[in-house]
């Protein structure tokens, strides 16, 4: 591992040297991966820059070369994920040799060019990728970049989640099909030229090593070349062809791990040797042990059966169209799309405008239709089946039921008895995994908001507390607008598949602040819902009536004071608010569950004036476990409560560095006086507290604190 150059809030006085390719512009935000450059210091590292006028944003969007700027700034720590089943920002900057990130504060205005071999390189693939940027937007133009030149700038984020949903995002990101079919084509144009074989090997190697240049030598891209070249390098020398594929390819893995061993660590790197492994393997085992089985049927089923595990690890669920998929859109992509995709570059590259014109039509025909294709197996939704992520016990037990079954049907001793146990066996454990065995309350991290999850043994109980949700502050100038991704696909959708969850039985809305129902349309969309509770009157507001017409299966439960109810062995009790809900801060649902022995307040937005009204109403209210009100502010949380109740525990839900200062030190003191240990989420990350009959154990995601509690 190479040791970083700097420590977390070193100040720089430097200079980065920027690639136009490993950039991006959002808005007023820039960022990217750079070298920074600090006396005889050097260190790749992710900065980060507002930046000051429209003309400076110009500059960046207009660059196309490599240079350098004089920059000043901080060292800033790259965090973990904040959340389970979250985007590991660290692991994944570390995968690329990334150890730091930078605020970059001044930026001087002079970018001096950078001269060299890579640089000039970088800079003919930065004017490729804009020769085909600057195409008439369209689907062909989308899946020329990204299929072919590693280039997902444009491409449809909706489409791209329909291929993440149907299991096809592997294939489509990571498996270098096209590569081997760029060589397949090059070895045949040779052969029938009569070129020998000598120098048709020299060519291929010649040709994906520069291409490796063309897509920036990404992971896949890579792992793919350096095969053709190991494979085109050793067949002089090797008769027997049946293991040079795994052979190159352990070597490929070993090489990388040697120049980067934090390589490990990138999702990419572990789905693409790894299904490129298991690929390989079912190969060579189908010819040998089931011939009579073609290969294009039992690969993909082999593939989706061994690689479920690593799949669930990153997206949650298995799709069973994925199979079928897969085998079709293998299939259609060597037929059609990749020569489509080619001569579309091709025709781009010489300007051969008739025919950008014909093929760009042909291809919104096609991939319209495949897009048309995709929207209706996405909505199928009895063909999703949401795993989570396994435990390791699970993933050891699955590969041995696997191996067990290899050795089988190897030894041709594989019956029908043993094989109906086989598959009932696999199922049986796959029906498992889902299955939450204990009761957990998970506080989610989502910044400044709220989000609760209640989880109960079984399968899918579960109850959302709010959804959290980003407010839409408008910058003052257009050009200063950032795109900005939805937080419910983010991190809440996530964070509740990687539980294993499908649906929720309850959703209960606190008031109707966007911090607190933001996301409750894109939780909606992903999961189902069967109940939503919320204060009698807030139905009337705009997105409840929405959610009604577009969700009429949901059931509703309008709540006041006094209402109680039961679920999976937990009690329910309202105790605010008293008349009509209006969604304000003040209408929000203050509730007491108690499950395993303990009790839990949760407080939504409420004020220290409603925190009094609740306990003059209720003044034996006892309870153990404090979610404390509207992110630790100061006006809640107030003495009349605490001094009541004295919790031995206090969650408290707000953002890094919020602009509002949550939680106030008045709170904090308050909350720590009367004795409550204090968890936060700004701070520790998401909260997971574990109920037993025993005792509680406390969790959190980012700090790695762990606390018990006798019952």
């Amino acid at each position: 591992m190479t040791h970083p150059a700097f420590t977390v809030d070193d100040a720089i006085h430097g200079q980065l040297v920027l690639n136009p390719n490993q950039l991006k512009v959002n808005g007023d935000l820039v960022t990217g991966t750079a070298t920074l450059e600090a006396g005889t210091k050097h260190e790749k590292v992710f900065f980060y820059y507002v930046l000051e006028s429209e003309s400076e944003q110009r500059a960046f969007l207009q660059l196309h070369e490599v240079v350098r700027v004089s920059v000043e700034g901080t060292i800033e720590e790259i965090e973990h994920a904040r959340n389970k089943g979250n985007f590991d920002a660290k692991n994944y900057y570390q995968s690329l040799g990334v150890l730091h990130a930078l605020k970059v504060e001044r930026m001087n205005s002079s970018m001096k060019p950078v001269k060299g071999f890579w640089s000039f390189v970088e800079h003919l693939r930065s004017q490729l990728l804009q020769v085909v940027r600057s195409q008439k937007d369209s689907r062909i133009k989308q899946y020329t970049g990204a299929l072919l030149l590693a280039d997902r700038t444009g491409f449809s984020e909706e489409e791209w989640e329909q291929y993440k949903q149907l299991g096809l995002l592997h294939l489509l990101a990571i498996s270098g099909l096209h590569i081997s079919l760029m060589v397949a084509c090059i070895e045949r144009l040779c052969w029938r030229s009569g070129i020998t074989r000598e120098k048709t090997r020299g060519l291929l190697v010649l040709f994906v090593v520069l291409y490796g240049f063309v897509i920036g030598w990404n992971i896949s891209g890579t792992r793919a070349i350096g095969m053709v070249v190991l494979a085109a390098l050793s067949k002089p020398f090797i008769r027997k062809r049946g293991s040079i594929q795994m052979d190159c390819l352990l070597w490929m893995a070993i090489a990388s791990i040697l120049v980067w061993p934090g390589i490990l660590l990138n999702v990419a790197f572990q789905l693409s040797y790894g299904l490129t492994a298991i690929i390989i393997f079912l190969s060579k085992w189908q010819r040998a042990v089931l011939p009579r089985i073609r290969a294009n049927v039992w690969v993909p089923i082999g593939m989706s059966l061994i690689a479920l595990p690593l799949l669930c690890q990153y997206f949650f669920y298995w799709n069973a169209l994925s199979i079928l998929l897969t085998a079709l859109f293998s299939l259609l992509f060597e037929m059609l799309l990749f020569p489509l995709l080619t001569a579309y570059l091709f025709a781009v590259l010489i300007s051969f405008n008739p025919l950008i014109e014909l093929l760009t039509t042909f291809g919104e025909f096609i991939l319209s239709g495949v897009s048309r294709t995709l929207t209706f197996c996405q909505q199928l939704s009895f063909t999703k089946f949401t795993l989570g992520i396994w435990d390791k016990w699970e993933v050891v037990l699955f590969l041995t039921i696997l191996i067990v079954v290899g050795i089988l049907f190897e030894q041709r001793k594989m019956t029908i008895k043993k094989g109906v146990l086989s598959i009932l066996a696999i199922l049986a454990l796959l029906i498992e995994v889902p299955y939450h065995w204990g009761t957990e309350l998970v506080m989610l991290d989502v910044g400044q908001g709220d989000s609760i999850l209640l989880l109960a043994p079984g399968w899918n109980q579960a109850t959302l507390i709010d959804t959290g949700g980003l407010s839409d502050f408008k910058q003052k100038e257009a050009w200063r607008h950032r795109n900005k991704k939805d937080q419910g696909i983010t991190t809440v959708v996530p964070a509740l598949q990687a539980e294993g969850l499908s649906e929720l039985s309850q959703v209960m809305l606190s008031h109707g602040d966007e911090d607190h129902v933001g996301n409750l349309k894109t939780i909606a969309k992903h999961l189902a819902i069967r109940q939503l509770i919320i204060g009698k009157g807030m139905e009337k507001i705009s997105l409840m009536q929405e959610m009604k017409k577009k969700y009429p299966k949901i059931q509703w439960r309008l709540v006041l004071a006094g209402d109680e109810w039961k679920w999976n062995e937990t009690k329910w009790e309202v105790l605010w608010p008293k008349g009509l809900s209006h969604a304000e801060n003040e209408d929000s649902i203050l509730a007491l569950v108690t499950v395993m022995k303990q009790t839990i307040l949760l407080t939504g937005d409420a004020s220290e004036k409603v925190e009094e009204a609740v306990v003059k109403d209720n003044p034996n209210l006892q309870f153990s476990i404090l979610k404390a009100g509207h992110h630790g502010s100061r006006t809640s949380s107030g003495e009349a409560l605490l001094k009541l109740v004295q919790p031995r525990l206090a969650f408290i839900s707000c953002g890094k560095h919020n602009h509002y200062g949550h939680p106030s030190p008045e709170t904090l003191a308050r909350l720590k006086a009367n004795g409550a240990i204090i968890f936060r989420t700004d701070q520790d990350g998401q909260i997971r507290l574990r109920l037993t009959m025993e005792k509680l154990e406390v969790t959190t995601m980012l700090t790695k604190r762990k606390k018990e509690l006798k019952q």
